[in-house]
Protein backbone atom coordinates (compact mmCIF):
# COMPACT_ATOMS: atom_id res chain seq x y z
CA UNK A 1 0.00 0.00 0.00
CA UNK A 2 1.13 3.42 -0.87
CA UNK A 3 0.00 6.86 0.58
CA UNK A 4 1.26 10.37 0.56
CA UNK A 5 -1.67 11.73 3.16
CA UNK A 6 -1.32 9.83 6.37
CA UNK A 7 0.21 6.85 8.36
CA UNK A 8 -0.55 3.50 7.27
CA UNK A 9 -0.96 2.33 10.97
CA UNK A 10 -4.06 -0.23 10.84
CA UNK A 11 -3.88 -3.64 11.97
CA UNK A 12 -4.68 -5.92 8.75
CA UNK A 13 -6.10 -8.42 10.39
CA UNK A 14 -8.32 -6.59 12.79
CA UNK A 15 -9.83 -4.51 9.58
CA UNK A 16 -9.71 -7.39 6.59
CA UNK A 17 -11.93 -10.35 6.02
CA UNK A 18 -12.44 -12.42 2.76
CA UNK A 19 -15.57 -13.99 1.56
CA UNK A 20 -16.33 -16.18 -1.32
CA UNK A 21 -19.34 -16.18 -3.41
CA UNK A 22 -20.91 -17.73 -1.18
CA UNK A 23 -20.96 -15.35 1.56
CA UNK A 24 -18.92 -17.20 3.64
CA UNK A 25 -16.14 -15.19 5.25
CA UNK A 26 -12.77 -16.23 6.81
CA UNK A 27 -10.89 -14.25 9.17
CA UNK A 28 -7.22 -13.41 8.15
CA UNK A 29 -4.67 -15.09 10.39
CA UNK A 30 -1.31 -13.18 10.34
CA UNK A 31 -0.06 -10.19 8.65
CA UNK A 32 3.77 -11.16 7.39
CA UNK A 33 5.25 -7.38 6.28
CA UNK A 34 6.29 -4.00 7.20
CA UNK A 35 5.03 -3.06 10.71
CA UNK A 36 2.29 0.09 11.00
CA UNK A 37 3.57 3.06 10.37
CA UNK A 38 4.81 5.04 7.53
CA UNK A 39 4.22 6.24 3.64
CA UNK A 40 4.60 2.58 2.02
CA UNK A 41 3.67 -1.07 3.59
CA UNK A 42 4.24 -4.39 2.11
CA UNK A 43 3.28 -7.75 3.30
CA UNK A 44 1.04 -10.83 2.70
CA UNK A 45 -2.00 -11.17 4.47
CA UNK A 46 -2.52 -14.56 5.29
CA UNK A 47 -5.54 -16.35 5.47
CA UNK A 48 -6.25 -20.27 6.51
CA UNK A 49 -7.68 -22.85 4.21
CA UNK A 50 -10.63 -22.09 2.27
CA UNK A 51 -13.88 -24.45 2.32
CA UNK A 52 -14.62 -25.85 -0.76
CA UNK A 53 -13.41 -24.72 -3.89
CA UNK A 54 -14.24 -21.19 -4.47
CA UNK A 55 -15.17 -19.44 -7.88
CA UNK A 56 -14.38 -16.10 -6.62
CA UNK A 57 -13.04 -14.58 -3.39
CA UNK A 58 -13.40 -10.90 -2.14
CA UNK A 59 -10.90 -9.10 0.06
CA UNK A 60 -12.93 -6.28 2.25
CA UNK A 61 -10.16 -3.90 3.85
CA UNK A 62 -12.02 -1.43 6.37
CA UNK A 63 -11.39 2.07 7.23
CA UNK A 64 -7.91 2.33 5.81
CA UNK A 65 -7.33 6.23 4.95
CA UNK A 66 -10.57 6.94 5.85
CA UNK A 67 -12.13 5.37 3.23
CA UNK A 68 -15.13 2.59 4.67
CA UNK A 69 -14.33 -0.20 2.62
CA UNK A 70 -11.83 -1.25 0.30
CA UNK A 71 -12.97 -4.01 -1.82
CA UNK A 72 -10.40 -6.71 -4.16
CA UNK A 73 -12.04 -9.28 -6.04
CA UNK A 74 -10.29 -12.29 -8.09
CA UNK A 75 -12.00 -14.60 -9.93
CA UNK A 76 -10.51 -18.29 -9.39
CA UNK A 77 -9.86 -20.86 -11.83
CA UNK A 78 -11.30 -24.07 -12.24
Amino acid sequence: MDTHSIDLKDDLVKTSILRDEKGTEYAPVAWDGAGPGGHHREGVLKFGALTGSPKQVTLVIKGVVGVAERVFTWDLAD
